[in-house]
């Protein structure tokens, strides 16, 4: 009998795009991602009230919250989460989710209830 000790590919691939985005600066592509996201949502709120704002003036907006898994049903390891402004359609902050943990992979134990971020991708 063979062993097929090769990683199934859903885990290939997310260990795969994990060690990409490792490689690159994501912090920083992040941080400047959403602080000109943030801008354009409170220049346009701004424009809609007709008032002016200042840059660390507090405002109240509408958000969406959207969220999606790599695959249909719940056989999926790999989804996101989406905080969308209603009134530009633009997406404020995301997070990536993961059901694959390399701790309890290589353990063989599954974590504690109040362990979430073992999940945290």
């Amino acid at each position: 009998m063979i062993k097929n000790t090769e990683k199934p590919a859903i885990i290939k691939d997310y260990n795969h795009y994990n060690e990409r985005l490792r490689q690159t600066p994501t912090n920083e592509f992040r941080e400047s991602w959403q602080k000109k996201t943030v801008q354009l949502v409170r220049q346009q709120h701004a424009l809609q009230n007709g008032t002016s704002l200042g840059e660390n003036d507090p405002i109240d907006i509408a958000v969406s919250y959207d969220g999606s898994w790599l695959t249909r049903g719940h056989s999926s390891m790999i989804g996101i989460g989406c905080v969308i402004d209603v009134l530009t359609g633009y997406v404020l902050d995301f997070h990536v989710m993961s059901t694959f943990s390399q701790a309890c992979q290589t353990t063989g134990e599954k974590p504690k209830a109040d362990s979430q971020d073992n999940y945290a991708a």
